[in-house]
């Protein structure tokens, strides 16, 4: 009989919290700049957290995160969780988000308070430099695709989804073909 072992895989946690229309209403009257790369709009406060209307959802988050750490990733329950930064992304029809990851931090998470159909699936992306059973310098034909040798993962998010991964995963966000 034979095994295939998966070692050291990277996690990625999903999960749901219902929208709160109260959320959506306040994130809507945020103010907002246009991203670096002008594929999207960007909250020009990066702490949206202090805004006392989104501490509901921050809670909510929270405890998806304690979650996450405490029961799915074994962490000791000595140490603590603290969500540091938060901000809003919106992405208007063709607006999209260039492949990247975040710097200067251990997990990074995605909220979806209102997506529409089209409007842009997230994709994960193995790195260069992460090396498994194939190395980016060697791609052989697949004859299938499964989660050993897969080299992106694609999230249709509905409202409400809930994504917490390692900030090092590289993801980008397709283009939003719809008309909202």
């Amino acid at each position: 009989m034979s095994k295939v072992h998966l070692l050291f895989p990277t996690p990625l946690y999903q999960s749901h919290i219902d929208v709160n229309q109260k959320w959506l209403e306040c994130v809507k009257t945020l103010d907002y700049v246009r991203t670096s790369h002008d594929n999207g709009w960007i909250t020009s406060d990066l702490n949206i957290w202090k805004n006392k209307d989104l501490s509901d959802l921050y809670n909510s988050i929270k405890i998806k995160v304690e979650d996450f750490g405490y029961e799915k990733l074994g962490v000791a329950n000595h140490v603590e969780f603290d969500i540091v930064r938060g901000w809003s992304i919106k992405h208007n029809p063709n607006d999209w988000s260039h492949r990247h990851y975040h710097t200067n931090s251990i997990f990074s998470g995605i909220y979806y308070l209102s997506v529409y159909s089209n409007s842009g699936n997230i994709v994960f992306e193995k790195s260069e430099h992460y090396q498994n059973c194939f190395v980016s310098t060697y791609q052989p034909d697949l004859q299938f695709h499964n989660h050993i040798n897969n080299r992106i993962a694609t999230i249709k998010p509905v409202n409400g989804t809930l994504l917490l991964f390692p900030s090092q995963l590289l993801h980008r966000v397709e283009k939003n073909m719809s008309k909202n």
